[in-house]
């Protein structure tokens, strides 16, 4: 629960540093569960995965997220990734993503 509460915040951050402002929270429907759903004050949706766990996230994961999404019938701009343990190499080339480490919460102190 914290993982997503402080994902949420760096990704608010990030929007914010081009003026947008970015509003979004947990998600879910009777057909799936979400941890971000975000939509920014340009139309932008946002729907993001957190994976607190000891190892890489994979292009698996962002499959099922996207297919999550379709069968919840969400409008979905981007995806955004946030991972204890990292990401695998073809995930990292996916450049529609947005992908989020360890290290990118420093940006929050």
């Amino acid at each position: 629960m914290v993982f997503e509460q402080l994902s949420l915040e760096l990704l608010k951050r990030e929007f914010s540093k081009d003026s947008i402002s970015l509003t979004g929270a947990s998600y879910w429907d009777r057909f799936s569960e979400f941890d971000i759903y975000a939509k920014s004050s340009s139309g932008i949706y946002i729907l993001g995965e957190c994976k607190y766990k000891g190892r890489a996230v994979t292009k698996l994961e962002l499959s099922r997220l996207k297919e999550k999404a379709t069968i919840s019938n969400l409008t979905v701009d981007k995806y955004a990734l946030f991972s204890k343990s990292g990401f695998t190499n073809e995930l990292k080339k996916d450049s529609s993503v947005l992908l989020y480490n360890l290290d990118s919460f420093k940006r929050l102190i």
